[in-house]
């Protein structure tokens, strides 16, 4: 499935819940490979390692999610763990039921 077609099937969850700037970094490529994989993984290192790209800008990626709602941390030791929100759970779950 491409973006484009993500975009089509998900427009009215899209323009019902999501504002500009949620919709900005989450349909580009890594942002939603960093999204997605925030269930499996919960940590920001881990994430950006297994999609290839920098600590730095998986944070950046993560942080935007942050203000808007979509994820929360939450300091365990030396590392914070992430996780959904209710708002970015049901996200993820409309993502995954279109297969991503």
């Amino acid at each position: 499935m491409n973006i484009l077609t993500l975009k089509k099937n998900t427009g009215d969850f899209i323009k019902n819940k999501m504002d500009k700037e949620i919709k900005k970094i989450l349909f580009r490529e890594k942002p939603l490979k960093i999204f997605m994989l925030i269930e499996r993984y919960g940590i920001s290192s881990t994430i950006s390692r297994k999609i290839g790209c920098t600590y730095s800008h998986a944070v950046k990626i993560i942080d935007k999610y942050n203000i808007e709602g979509l994820v929360e941390k939450k300091r365990e030791g030396r590392e914070k763990k992430l996780k959904y929100t209710d708002k970015g759970r049901k996200l993820f779950e409309s993502l995954q039921d279109l297969g991503l």
